[in-house]
């Protein structure tokens, strides 16, 4: 039990602290306001764990449920692919509104500004600002999904101390009831984990939180022009796939390390691909705000 309670302490701390460091790292470095982050996560608590929930409980009561679970991996895509299409569509909705306001705030900001000498530095860093808000809305939506992790490692710590006791107080309200059954779930869920399971699951939070960030970077991108739309749909398929992806290593028969080795490098080339795609975007973000005010004065 030592070694399971320190393990457990441990990676609770590093989970809280990975987003914390990120959130901080960001804001500094791309100078954005909190407002995108906190969009992020309301963006996954209503369009995750309300709406995507209560689409896939009632996808479970019917008959074709029952027919998909004849085929596990298939049924896995259909729940990705759900998955994707809510959070996803969330992110694009919440994007935009937090796109406007930042937008609208920023040129405000600016035309207070007596430093900026010219209309190209102001039009760039406006369409700058705008680019860079999307990552920490990625971060809001991934973070919270990390913070899911650190409750339920917080929870299975209390029970692992009480020895397995429940220790939650008899409640008659149906709310606090189901509440308390899920969280001793969750927790009983976990009770058979060796302590290196705990530092696995953490890595791949971690991996999948840059996904989550790349693919709330891929909306963004589809919001850019038409040229960029079908980022939307690839944004929902990588979300699809990644889910796909999990269950595929689970039924592969390789090592747990394997299985985490392969999925941490499947996020690596996500999170790789998109910062190719949102570095080019930025460049050419500069050369045609500078096309345009020189076409403009000529």
């Amino acid at each position: 039990m030592p070694d399971k309670v320190s393990t457990i302490i441990v990676c609770v701390v590093v989970a809280t602290l990975v987003p914390i460091a990120a959130y901080v790292f960001l804001k500094k470095r791309y100078h954005v306001t909190s407002q995108p982050f906190w969009l992020g996560v309301v963006t996954f608590v209503v369009f995750a764990l309300l709406l995507e929930r209560l689409a896939l409980n009632l996808l479970y009561k019917t008959d074709m449920w029952v027919k998909l679970l004849e085929t596990p991996l298939l049924a896995t895509g259909i729940t990705g692919l759900i998955a994707g299409i809510f959070e996803e569509s969330g992110c694009l909705i919440s994007m935009k509104v937090s796109a406007h306001i930042e937008k609208k705030n920023k040129e405000e900001e600016l035309e207070e500004n007596a430093s900026i000498p010219d209309n190209v530095r102001k039009t760039v860093e406006v369409a700058e600002h705008e680019r860079n808000h999307a990552l920490l809305h990625g971060l809001g939506h991934g973070g919270a999904v990390v913070f899911v992790f650190v409750i339920s490692m917080v929870v299975n710590l209390i029970y692992t101390l009480n020895e397995g006791s429940v220790v939650f107080t008899a409640s008659q309200d149906p709310i606090d009831n189901f509440a308390t059954a899920a969280f001793v779930e969750a927790a009983a869920s976990m009770q058979g984990f060796h302590p290196v399971d705990f530092i696995y699951t953490l890595i791949e939070e971690i991996a999948a939180l840059g996904i989550h960030i790349s693919l709330a970077v891929m909306v963004w991108l589809s919001m850019r022009g038409s040229r960029y739309t079908l980022f939307f749909p690839l944004s929902i398929l990588l979300h699809a796939f990644s889910d796909i992806l999990v269950e595929v290593l689970q039924e592969s028969g390789l090592s747990e390390a394997m299985c985490v080795v392969f999925f941490v490098a499947v996020s690596l080339v996500i999170v790789e691909f998109t910062y190719i795609v949102w570095s080019r975007i930025k460049f050419k973000t500069v050369l045609d705000t500078v096309k345009k005010v020189s076409d403009s004065a000529e």
